[in-house]
């Protein structure tokens, strides 16, 4: 039996949707895949209990934030005058490593590997916060070169393939689309009762009925326009909708979202809840009038797909693949059009015959989504580039 090698992310809770798609394809493979021996490599300690008890061997790796400076110069050598190459496991550990998300470990180490790249929003939004000059450049180098020199390559729409052949110029012939399903634990509690999604929310003093949009917040998640079109329906319309956040106190633009609803005095109107585990996240949508996604990123995302199988009503961004993705199961808005943003979240917040079409249409089109067909479709890639090594 052949070992598969698989990487959680450098960063977890605060990698957002990257380290909950990485759960998605271990929950789906180890749980219904039983073709090959897994081991997990991970950077954080803590992250070795998302995979607990499931009898998976794992490795723990030195943070790129240990690294030494000649380390670290001696790994842009390699890369940029491409100095390695990667060909059968040297070492032994694993015959093919997964990556879910851009990486040269297993360049580094001659592993040969599969890699996904969930998206090039750096080439779209380069004037962001997120993206100044140098993080560009180093992302362009890191996926370029994982692209390059990866036995295949999995992405969740069509538009991450003609992305990377335009930007990067790897063929297609190497690119696999692979769509988005929740990650396990949304599977695992889906069928909780709206009385046991209340009695879980008791301790952050929740009442059902609010707006629920989980985020790290970056300014490319849009949490500022968000607010200022909460306003707006309050000001204008005379409705006070409450909105329900989550996410680290820590990420980049917390201080100002904070800033902003002070400025707008809306603190009995946004409530921050920070981190919550994964059976909270289950009864946060469960509870929710519906989801609100204003994400300025795509091509596509996980939320909308998790509200579906949860039953609760979507509005979502109508950026790049998003319509494709969502479907009529989602009430679509220009997230850079306060207005048009107001607008649409106020109908879906007053219109209850609208979200109960919506949250069986989205119920509808979850249908096809588990994680024995996800598994599935991940195997046969796997296999593939198994045969290519």
């Amino acid at each position: 039996m052949k070992t598969l090698g698989f990487m959680l992310p450098y960063y977890s809770k605060t990698g957002g949707g990257v380290f909950q798609h990485a759960l998605s394809i271990i929950d789906g493979l180890t749980a219904h895949s039983t073709k090959y021996r897994y081991r997990i490599f991970y950077y954080n300690k803590d992250d070795v209990g998302y995979i607990s008890g499931r009898g998976l061997d794992s490795v723990g790796l030195s943070p790129v934030s240990k690294k030494s400076l000649p380390e670290r110069i001696s790994t842009m050598f390699d890369l940029f005058f491409d100095t390695k190459r990667p060909g059968s496991a040297g070492d032994g550990r694993v015959d093919l490593m997964v990556s879910p998300f851009p990486s040269m470990y297993a360049y580094s180490k001659r592993m040969p590997y599969l890699v996904s790249i969930q998206d090039l929003m750096h080439r779209y939004y380069g004037s962001f916060p997120e993206f100044p000059l140098m993080e560009r450049l180093r992302r362009d180098m890191l996926y370029a070169n994982a692209a390059r020199h990866a036995v295949l390559i999995a992405v969740d729409d069509a538009q991450n393939a003609d992305d990377l052949e335009r930007f990067y110029k790897i063929p297609r012939k190497k690119v696999r689309v692979i769509h988005y399903v929740p990650p396990g634990y949304v599977y695992e509690y889906k069928d909780m009762t709206a009385e046991r999604a209340r009695e879980i929310l008791v301790k952050y003093n929740l009442q059902p009925d609010y707006l629920f949009y989980p985020a790290q917040f970056w300014h490319h998640k849009n949490h500022s326009r968000l607010i200022r079109a909460l306003k707006a329906i309050s000001d204008d319309r005379g409705v006070t909708i409450p909105l329900v956040l989550t996410g680290s106190p820590e990420s980049r633009e917390y201080s100002k979202v904070m800033g902003l609803v002070d400025q707008l005095n809306m603190r009995g109107q946004v409530t921050i809840l920070g981190y919550v585990s994964q059976e909270e996240i289950v009864a946060l949508y469960k509870a929710a009038t519906a989801l609100v996604f204003p994400s300025l990123f795509g091509p596509t995302n996980i939320p909308p797909l998790e509200a579906f199988l949860l039953g609760t009503p979507v509005a979502c961004s109508n950026l790049f693949s998003m319509p494709k993705q969502v479907g009529d199961a989602g009430l679509l808005f220009d997230p850079f059009d306060i207005n048009d943003m107001s607008q649409k979240i106020c109908r879906i917040w007053t219109d209850e015959a609208l979200r109960l079409e919506l949250t069986d249409k989205g119920r509808r089109r979850a249908e096809g989504m588990d994680l024995r067909r996800y598994a599935g479709e991940w195997e046969k890639v796997i296999d593939e580039a198994m045969e290519l090594i």
